[in-house]
């Protein structure tokens, strides 16, 4: 579902987020990257991860700087592409994950 609060979530615009860290990383790494904060109630949201691969969503802008942000802008919710995996994060596994959304609010049409 794409964040649409722009107010107290949505920072850079209504879409889905995405960020280009692996699933592998802390806790407190991925919700510093994804929130800007580490309090718990953002951390408990880096429990889950959905990986999309990059090139099957059309329109991501990705942010430059500290954090690995990236935004597919849009009020609608779209279908996950050929490829998508989600799951539980842990923290080892293969690398060259391209994104992962780390929120369990996704929809699947």
């Amino acid at each position: 579902m794409p964040s649409t609060n722009t107010t107290t979530d949505a920072a850079l615009g209504v879409g889905v987020y995405f960020t280009t860290k692996p699933p592998q990383c802390s806790n407190q790494t991925l919700a510093k990257n994804n929130y800007n904060n580490t309090q718990p109630h953002f951390v408990e949201r880096t429990q889950y991860y959905v990986r999309v691969p990059m090139d099957a969503v059309p329109g991501v802008q990705c942010v430059t700087g500290e954090r690995k942000v990236c935004l597919a802008s849009g009020s609608e919710p779209f279908s996950l592409p050929p490829g998508t995996k989600f799951g539980e994060r842990k923290r080892t596994g293969s690398k060259g994950h391209r994104m992962i959304f780390s929120e369990p609010r996704v929809r699947i049409r």
